[in-house]
């Protein structure tokens, strides 16, 4: 019975998987630095307080676990922090 020779695995197998992720976190870094909105126009402030709040509200109804994976995990403690709700965004 021949042995079977060990398969090597490429380096490049886990581009599949990291490069989708890079590419989102990049575009969404660059869209929420420049302020945008899910319109695409700027957020001068109008309705980012009652996101805010909503996005509070959602994580107290979790207790506060979790559970947006790890690109939110960049972003959602961060808005909260900003918005004033650093007691929900670190708990």
């Amino acid at each position: 019975m021949p042995t079977r020779k060990p398969q090597t695995k490429s380096p490049w197998r886990h581009l599949v998987w990291i490069l989708p992720l890079l590419v989102v976190d990049f575009f969404l870094s660059r869209s929420l630095s420049a302020g945008c909105a899910r319109s695409g126009a700027p957020d001068k402030g109008g309705d980012a307080p009652a996101v805010a709040a909503r996005l509070a509200q959602l994580v107290r109804a979790n207790a506060h676990k979790a559970d947006f994976g790890i690109l939110g995990a960049k972003y959602i403690p961060r808005a909260l922090a900003d918005h004033g709700y650093a007691a929900d965004a670190f708990a």
